[in-house]
């Protein structure tokens, strides 16, 4: 997370020794450790928010791309209109005879 070595911890924790003094500085370290796990969590709850905002961003997308598919469909193959000439859908041939 933070490109600190050993040796900045090590002073880091000596100035908190100085400032803070050996009595308080355990409840310090708590509250910063917990204050650190509460920034983890809020930040893993807007990664996911996020993540799934980006998901529904593609469904919408890939939703108006499929309506616009549809939209260029042909009226024809939508509702197609009976042909008269059609000996399957009369039950007669084009030359006007009864098929069997």
């Amino acid at each position: 997370m933070f490109d600190i070595g050993f040796q900045e911890i090590v002073v880091i924790f000596l100035v908190a020794l100085i400032v803070v003094g050996p009595k308080n500085l355990p409840q310090i370290g708590r509250a910063l450790g917990r204050a650190f796990a509460e920034f983890r969590r809020a930040m893993a709850e807007v990664k996911d928010v996020v993540e799934s905002n980006e998901v529904v961003r593609e469904f919408k997308e890939e939703y108006e791309k499929a309506k616009e598919g549809i939209k260029k469909i042909p009226e024809e193959y939508v509702n197609p209109s009976p042909q008269k000439d059609n000996p399957l859908e009369t039950g007669n041939s084009k030359d006007g005879s009864r098929k069997a």
